[in-house]
């Protein structure tokens, strides 16, 4: 029953992905069109230019040029710091305010999965409901977590079974090493967000028994539609509102 829900999900999403893709060319360079939103909820735009036996990928600057215009400053030494470590995960790097891959041609599926991972994840881990504030929405968790007996890792890398990757952003080792509690940011919960953890709890590898995703939600000034934790809860990912996450302390320590 599990099996037949996943592939039935997967082809969906592969589906999603083949109709809603358009491509044009611009010069040497073709402009992809994807059917990812970012938090505007305007589609997300990357550039593909062949180059011998590799692939060039950029975003062409607009995911940092967005962030900064919005009043995210992404450039101070701990900011920066967190953002390389992050794209690190991915494989992407930094050049200006490009975020940029050379793929071999034989990695390109992959790694363009990769690239549009990194996008999406810079772009809700640096929003935040209060854009002008000091503090990041992950600031605020990883504050909370050190104040709470758990010992976290940030930004780990999981596979999964069609050989892609996904990074959660904070995992909590239980006491008998097996069992791992795995949080999921979301600073702006919609049905494209949650589609996403969805997909990366649903097709990462087997995990231990007894392990279990929180999608922490970010509702300081955002209203959240029922209909997203009811979607999560229905795939047994445990949602949580910040401002309700005194209610898992429980849960993450025992």
């Amino acid at each position: 029953m599990v099996k037949v829900k996943i592939t039935s999900l997967m082809d969906d999403y592969w589906s999603w992905i083949k109709n809603d893709t358009e491509i044009r060319g611009i010069n040497d360079w073709h402009e992809i069109t994807t059917p990812f939103l970012d938090r505007h909820n305007d589609v997300i735009r990357i550039y593909e230019k062949s180059d011998g036996d590799s692939i060039q990928l950029t975003d062409d600057g607009y995911t940092i040029n967005d962030l900064e215009i919005s009043g995210c400053e992404v450039h101070t030494p701990k900011r920066r710091e967190i953002l390389e470590s992050m794209l690190n995960g991915f494989g992407v790097k930094l050049e200006g305010k490009e975020l940029r891959v050379t793929s071999p041609r034989r990695e390109f599926i992959k790694d363009k999965h990769n690239f549009l991972q990194a996008i999406l994840a810079v772009d809700n881990f640096f929003s935040s409901a209060h854009s002008q504030s000091s503090s990041l929405f992950f600031d605020d968790v990883q504050e909370w977590l050190n104040s709470i007996p758990v010992k976290s890792t940030r930004n780990r890398k999981f596979d999964s079974k069609l050989g892609l990757d996904y990074i959660f952003d904070f995992v909590i080792t239980k006491g008998d090493n097996t069992r791992e509690h795995l949080l999921k940011l979301i600073s702006y919960p919609d049905r494209y967000s949650i589609h996403n953890v969805l997909l990366s709890w649903d097709d990462t590898s087997p995990r231990a028994p007894g392990s279990q995703l929180y999608a922490i939600l970010n509702d300081m000034d955002i209203n959240i539609s029922k209909s997203v934790e009811d979607e999560l809860n229905t795939h047994h990912i445990r949602s949580v509102r910040w401002t309700e996450k005194e209610k898992i302390i429980k849960e993450l320590t025992v």
